[in-house]
């Protein structure tokens, strides 16, 4: 059995906009945000953040990227972890 992880934003410099699944709409995100998997976060000009979730896991993303979220889960009985993120740009 796996149990789903949850990525936390954080570091937010500049503009950074999520993207919740299943919906079209970009709005503003903010630090200390939690997704899931199904979820994106795109940043802006001159702008980053990092995203950190499970046994010490991050992802900085630098200006102008954006970043979905397809998998983020752990095995209990082993704690291991798999992640699959799509990054752009």
């Amino acid at each position: 059995m796996k149990i789903n992880l949850q990525t936390v934003l954080e570091d937010v410099r500049g503009t950074v906009e999520s993207q919740r699944g299943g919906s079209i709409e970009w709005s503003e995100a903010e630090e200390g945000m939690i997704f899931v998997a199904g979820d994106s976060v795109r940043t802006g000009e001159d702008s980053s953040c990092l995203l950190t979730w499970g046994n010490h896991n991050a992802s900085r993303l630098s200006s102008e990227s954006e970043l979905k979220i397809f998998r983020l889960e752990v095995t209990p009985e082993t704690g291991s972890e798999t992640s699959i993120l799509y990054l752009w740009r």
